[in-house]
């Protein structure tokens, strides 16, 4: 995890950090501020992107990790999980793992599945 401080955007030892992390794992997770310059850090240093709506990512110590749709309602718990399909499925696996798990949290409901027994 890098985190990104706005007196820092150009700052060259957290750009060299980044390209470390980057080569070592495929994907990292930027942290800093609103507006500080974490988006279009990451846009300039991607070899391609896509843009997808995924309202949370959990990393482990052990490197698994999971992804996670937000939803007010009950009733779009199944638009989240289309979402958070959508996601894994965009994911470059060669550059980095699966996620251990998708989940959707609602206000009044909440899904998770097991990856491993998806087909």
């Amino acid at each position: 995890m890098i985190h990104r401080r706005p007196d820092a955007l150009h700052h060259q030892d957290l750009d060299a950090e980044l390209e470390t992390r980057l080569a070592a794992a495929g994907a990292v997770v930027i942290e800093g501020p609103k507006a500080g310059g974490k988006t279009e850090t990451a846009r300039q240093r991607a070899a391609s992107s896509v843009l997808l709506d995924i309202d949370a990512v959990v990393a482990l110590p052990d490197g698994r990790w999971g992804a996670f749709e937000v939803k007010l309602g009950s009733g779009l718990v199944d638009e989240g999980a289309a979402a958070s399909v959508r996601f894994r499925d965009a994911l470059d696996t060669a550059r980095t793992s699966d996620p251990a798990v998708l989940g959707v949290i609602s206000g009044t409901a909440s899904a998770t599945w097991d990856l491993m027994a998806s087909p």
